[in-house]
């Protein structure tokens, strides 16, 4: 393995001076994505590495996003823990009104609803801001939580919306009518 003034082996990274690599043996050393260095082949320089939120794809700095990154076989990149970023949590307790988690464009990456009604409701996923949003108009998704019930769900690669993720809570799918009593939600969106 190279230094970082040298020329690297396949798929060789670096933190600062640190190595990054899986000698086969089970041993590997933690890496934060922030100080996530590679090889650049469009350069044929060392550049800082960015993941690419939308693919999830890791894209050279230096070449604007686009330069390739070689990481062999054998080796693989570590999410490291962090105490900044990450998710949001949108919480609360919803009926057929329509109700913004984000305002603006955004993923979701998982949910846990809670249906505390003696029938079944569905919760309707909207891709359009909540003064755009008219309960009953075809949601995005329509995903049934049964009666007395609760539903969770988490995504390793975001779901996408392009405008603003908004949803409510409905008796029917696709449908207008509020259930008895609301539903709990905890959506965790970035």
């Amino acid at each position: 393995m190279a230094d970082l003034d040298g020329t690297p082996g396949v798929g060789e990274t670096h933190r600062r001076t640190q190595k990054y690599r899986d000698d086969g043996d089970g041993t590997k050393s933690t890496v934060n994505a922030a100080n996530l260095w590679g090889w650049d082949n469009t350069t044929g320089a060392w550049s800082k590495l960015l993941v690419d939120h939308a693919t999830g794809f890791l894209a050279v700095a230096s070449s604007g996003g686009g330069g390739t990154v070689s990481i062999a076989a054998n080796q693989s990149v570590i999410n490291a823990p962090s105490t900044s970023g990450g998710i949001t949590v949108a919480s609360g307790s919803i009926g057929n009104a329509a109700t913004a988690v984000k305002a603006g464009a955004g993923q979701v990456y998982g949910y846990h609803f809670y249906n505390n009604n003696p029938t079944q409701s569905y919760v309707q996923f909207y891709n359009l801001s909540t003064t755009n949003t008219s309960v009953g108009t075809a949601p995005t998704a329509s995903l049934g939580i049964p009666a007395n019930s609760g539903a969770a769900v988490q995504f390793d690669i975001g779901w996408a919306f392009s405008t603003a993720i908004t949803i409510a809570i409905c008796t029917t799918r696709g449908g207008s009518t509020s259930p008895t009593n609301t539903v709990d939600f905890n959506v965790f969106y970035d």
